[in-house]
């Protein structure tokens, strides 16, 4: 008869593990299509690698970087594309709920 294998139980390493080709275990495999940093971590982390960061935009000073590497490739990726002025828009006119801001960021990402 046909066998059912249970899923196997997520740990750390099991999780960086690259999923073997026909592994029942793995229904889905999929890279993210956009990242978004929490709006609560938005003062305190950068919002291209999600590390510690105290470089703040000078444009919506909204978002913090690590590095002025990081801020030149989020402004290249996305932050330029109406991101910055859309930021500064919300937060001027009083729209600066954590929701209303991450779905801003999302939409440019």
């Amino acid at each position: 008869g046909a066998s059912v294998r249970a899923p196997r139980p997520c740990s750390s390493r099991a999780s960086r593990a690259a999923p073997l080709p026909g592994d029942p275990a793995v229904v889905l495999s999929s890279l993210p299509f956009a990242t978004c940093l929490s709006p609560s971590l938005w003062g305190s982390h950068c919002n291209r690698c999600f590390r510690p960061g105290t470089l703040r935009c000078s444009g919506c000073k909204a978002f913090r970087y690590c590095s002025r590497a990081c801020q030149r490739r989020d402004w290249e990726e996305a932050h330029r594309h109406g991101e910055c002025k859309g930021l500064a828009a919300a937060v001027s006119k009083g729209r600066a709920e954590a929701g209303v801001l991450s779905d801003l960021v999302l939409l440019y990402r």
